[in-house]
């Protein structure tokens, strides 16, 4: 019996193991405060290695900065006209912000009970990574407009997401390719085969999810140095995609969250970035990254 039960740790330890790893592949967590270069990448590097800086802002339902003053200042026109359709259809807001940074978004992006927990993802351009919006549900249903016509989905368990893919655009700019996911019901464990460079086999445990990818309600953005891409919810429709993504009511402490998002190019061992005059950008610093000393 002692034997047996020492098995049965030894493999609920292994599964663990495996579900943490699994977890913390999607978002990294923060950087050290101080790294070598202007932003320096760890882990990975490369001309193809992207560090996507990620700011999920909270605030107060109804609050007028996520639904109003920040659009003012932001860019809208980067979407065509049948896209801009589609997603204002859906309750999404998305557009770009760049220039002089306003004192404002300073001050929210800096304020830790508004960004909580400021992100730094390193990825590869071309490869895709869920971000999670911080909405979940035990069960939901989505009204998803396209080409004029509403569909109800239901969901069991549905947790709402966005993948994003990092590609190299014109100009010395990234294209963020943006698709809503719905990841949805129970979480299946399945083994997996693992080859290690030194010729060692075995298995790992993985969880495998179902997944709706709405590729149709997919939107670029494109990010010159220094810009941040900003996607959020137009009010008014309960059940679009865009508001249970970005407002969620059925919690003690109701939230309205923005989504900021920057993307820096890595361009080798030499760790150098886009170049960008004046401070470091406000996503680094809230990230916890400083430029070392010259």
């Amino acid at each position: 019996m002692r034997i047996g039960s020492w098995l049965l740790v030894a493999l609920l330890t292994g599964v663990c193991g495996c579900l943490g790893r699994w977890s913390e592949e999607s978002i990294l967590p923060k950087p050290p405060k101080a790294l070598s270069g202007p932003l320096a990448l760890q882990g990975i590097s490369g001309k193809d290695a992207i560090r996507l800086e990620v700011s999920l802002l909270e605030f107060t339902p109804g609050d007028t900065y996520p639904n109003e003053e920040i659009w003012t200042l932001a860019d809208e026109s980067g979407q065509n006209l049948e896209k801009r359709a589609i997603l204002d259809e859906n309750g999404l807001r998305v557009a770009t912000l760049g220039g002089q940074i306003p004192s404002e978004l300073h001050r929210v992006i800096h304020s830790k009970r508004i960004n909580p927990e400021p992100r730094a993802v390193q990825m590869r351009l071309g490869h895709s990574k869920h971000l999670q919006l911080g909405a979940s549900y035990s069960e939901c249903a989505l009204d998803l407009v396209r080409e004029g016509r509403s569909t109800t989905r239901e969901y069991l368990r549905a947790s709402l997401l966005l993948e994003v893919t990092p590609e190299e655009a014109e100009g010395n700019r990234i294209k963020l390719r943006v698709i809503p996911t719905v990841r949805h019901g129970e979480v299946e464990m399945e083994p997996k085969p693992v080859v290690h460079p030194s010729g060692y086999r075995h298995f790992e445990i993985i969880p495998r999810h179902n997944e709706d990818t709405l590729g149709w309600m997919g939107f670029d953005l494109n990010l010159a140095s220094g810009e941040y891409g900003i996607i959020g919810c137009r009010l008014g429709h309960p059940e679009s995609l865009g508001q249970m993504s970005f407002l969620n009511q059925q919690t003690q402490s109701p939230v309205q969250r923005l989504l900021l998002l920057r993307a820096v190019k890595h361009s080798g061992s030499t760790e150098e970035s886009f170049e960008h005059d004046g401070p470091l950008p406000i996503a680094s610093q809230a990230a916890g990254v400083s430029r070392s000393a010259p």
